[in-house]
């Protein structure tokens, strides 16, 4: 014969008090029968005192019962005897439910019951509110400088009752299925790519917490503060998971670690076949938004960026409150009296969702289900103040951010084209194998192609392992120039430059590896002067002229003082003058279009040796970008300071290796290498 367990029966009386909420009873004529069974349990001994204690303790705080009592400033921990046979006469009726709630009262009194908001004393032994169990757990701390393994296994905690617990400040990467946090504290804490599964979030504090790639899946959320909470360090910086597919296999790579995916299965659902691949079959990501597809014989790749997911949920009288939900995935949820309006939810998606009195920014939903909301306007917000900004003259009154251009990301630009009769930016995404062309008036972009010259190897970028796979069979331009309607495409790797027509179709290609006249190495920039070609073959320590039609015409060499000395790095041509970059000092050699050197530069007071990435010239002033300080600077023609900013790092306004430079109708393009996006700033005059 089967016997209810009197625990298992215990527990789902608590949870079924959460769920419903619960009466308040004023008195001792309205207790629930389950609490007069937990009575009956303890007065038999087939629940512990402890166990009785906690559950009326429970009860007590969640005002399921209320006591009119003053506590005592002393604590005891011995229940009397006839507290004991009160329960018991109680569960059987030999008592009224006011003697009962008397009796709880007692134990108030005596500080045996508590009526401040505890940690269960199970999961709390020691007593500080934060379960033992997360105190001691291994999680990983992103902030320290541990080397850790990227198979770490995740932290899994499932069937807790977390109800009026603390927490430890890093939350990181854990996963939580079917726990109670109701009236749980996880204000200003960090959960990094943690996931929550089939919990309760009731009265739950999560306000002023970074909550990057956090996952609430089938949960139910009711009076939960979101005040000021970052769900999205985006648009900022970017936390990417990189796909690389190769023939016998998958490698994939993350911008963060541990890298763990959290995925899901959705029966009957249709993939494509590289889904399938990377994820098996009917199972998506639930917290990654597709960025892009690289499609070249010598790389093929998938990016997705990490974003705040809630899946099958219910919400109910909540107020994202200065919330940043960019790029947020909302889907399948239901919402009741939930407020968006403050919220900043650039480029989020809601899609199957009921709504019922739901606010935000400019729709109201009283009543309504949405297959697809998507159309909130992107707003990003760029830092006021630039890092280290610096004038040197009274020319100039302020500098600004206009726009970043950095989703989909510009992998690893080394060169760019400002088109003013077209209006357009041209951008060399080096490692994407591409050319993008942007629109000045709102970035955005107007088309991409790519070289039919590929080479079939292993898949290699920035975010693989190691292969055999040269750079010179990896199709990656390196600078654009365009003359009479033709786009001119260096391939530095390669030794080579390709010709496209406006709509990015291949025409045609010249050079090879040499040097003879014709041949490069390592040309990596180009320019267009006066109906001329312009490469700079640095091997070869030389400028080399060409027609429109790809025809040699000329060379000079970069050497100077009659030394073998120059080792260019970058090239810039204005008012028929070019300004010559290298690697060995810093200095900045000035030629004629006869390659006479006039003079040179000499910037070694402000940039270290070596350190001058790039350089374009404009406007009556020269800017340079070094790598060594993470700044850009701007120079008049003889050398003189005039205007610096920026320092290392990923925010806005801070750069990582930058390669390339352009100034052009007030105007900086800064194409930010390692933090795989252009900036571009505009100066106040």
């Amino acid at each position: 014969m089967h016997h209810n367990n009197p625990r298992i029966l215990l527990f789902t009386a608590l949870l079924t008090g959460i769920i419903v909420g619960g009466i308040p009873i004023a008195s001792g004529e309205n207790v629930p029968d389950w609490v007069k069974n937990t009575a009956g349990w303890w007065a038999v001994d087939s629940i512990s005192e402890t166990e009785f204690v906690n559950a009326i303790e429970f009860l007590v705080n969640n005002d399921i019962i209320q006591v009119d009592t003053t506590q005592s400033t002393t604590t005891s921990l011995i229940i009397p005897d006839w507290v004991k046979n009160t329960a018991g006469w109680w569960a059987v009726d030999s008592i009224s439910e006011t003697e009962f709630v008397n009796a709880i009262e007692f134990l108030v009194d005596n500080g045996i019951i508590s009526l401040e908001k505890q940690c269960s004393r199970d999961l709390d032994p020691n007593g500080n509110n934060i379960p033992d169990e997360l105190e001691i757990q291994a999680v990983f701390d992103p902030s320290s400088n541990k080397i850790i393994e990227d198979n770490l296994q995740p932290q899994i905690i499932i069937s807790r009752n977390y109800n009026n617990c603390d927490f430890p400040n890093e939350m990181s990467h854990y996963e939580f299925r079917e726990v109670d946090f109701s009236n749980s504290d996880l204000s200003n804490k960090n959960l990094f790519n943690t996931k929550f599964t089939s919990s309760i979030f009731n009265n739950t504090d999560f306000s002023n917490s970074k909550l990057h790639g956090i996952i609430f899946y089938e949960s139910s959320l009711e009076n939960v503060k979101f005040e000021n909470s970052e769900f999205s360090i985006m648009p900022k910086s970017f936390d990417r998971v990189i796909f690389s597919v190769y023939s016998t296999e998958n490698y994939h790579h993350c911008t963060f670690l541990p890298c763990r995916l959290h995925t899901s299965t959705f029966p009957g659902l249709e993939t494509t076949n590289i889904q399938q691949k990377l994820f098996g079959k009917e199972t998506l990501p639930l917290n990654l938004v597709f960025e892009k597809q690289v499609l070249d014989l010598s790389d093929i790749r998938v990016s997705y960026i990490l974003s705040p997911s809630f899946i099958f949920n219910s919400f109910e009288n909540i107020d994202f409150q200065k919330a940043n939900l960019t790029y947020s995935i909302f889907g399948n949820n239901n919402f009741n009296n939930v407020d968006f309006s403050e919220s900043e939810l650039s480029e989020a998606i809601f899609y199957n969702s009921n709504f019922f009195k739901t606010k935000f920014q400019e729709t109201f939903f009283d009543n309504k289900t949405v297959n697809m909301k998507d159309d909130f306007k992107t707003s990003k917000k760029y830092n006021e103040s630039i890092p280290k900004l610096t004038f040197h003259t009274d020319i100039f009154k302020n500098l600004q951010i206009n726009h970043v251009i950095d989703f989909p990301s510009i992998n690893w630009s080394m060169g760019m084209l400002i088109d003013d009769d077209e209006n357009i930016l041209m951008i060399a995404n080096t490692d994407d194998h591409t050319i993008d062309t942007f629109s000045l008036d709102n970035f955005e972009l107007l088309q991409s192609f790519t070289s039919p010259i590929q080479f079939e190897c292993e898949t290699t970028n920035t975010w693989t392992k190691i292969t055999d796979c040269l750079n010179e069979h990896r199709n990656l331009p390196t600078s654009i120039a365009k003359l009479n309607e033709k786009i001119f495409v260096a391939y530095g790797w390669q030794n080579e430059i390709q010709i496209f027509n406006s709509e990015g179709e291949y025409l045609y290609k010249f050079g090879q590896k040499g040097n003879k006249s014709g041949e490069f190495i390592d040309p990596f920039n180009i320019n267009v002067w006066e109906e001329k070609l312009y490469a700079l073959d640095s091997g070869n320590n030389r400028i080399q002229i060409f027609d429109e039609n790809s025809n040699y015409e000329d060379e000079f060499s970069t050497n100077y003082l009659q030394e073998n000395n120059s080792s260019p790095v970058d090239f810039s041509i204005y008012d028929k003058q070019i300004f010559v970059t290298n690697d060995l000092n810093s200095n900045v050699s000035r030629f004629d279009l006869e390659g006479q050197l006039i003079d040179t530069i000499d910037l070694s007071t402000y940039v270290d040796s070596g350190s001058i990435s790039s350089i374009y010239v404009n406007d009556g002033m020269m800017t340079i970008t070094d790598s060594s300080q993470h700044q850009i600077m701007v120079f008049d023609l003889s050398g003189q300071p005039q205007l610096s900013f920026g320092e290392m790092g990923n925010e806005y306004g801070q750069f990582m290796n930058s390669k390339d430079v352009i100034f052009d109708d007030n105007m900086f393009f800064i194409s930010d290498t390692n933090n795989y996006r252009i900036q571009i700033f505009e100066i106040i005059r």
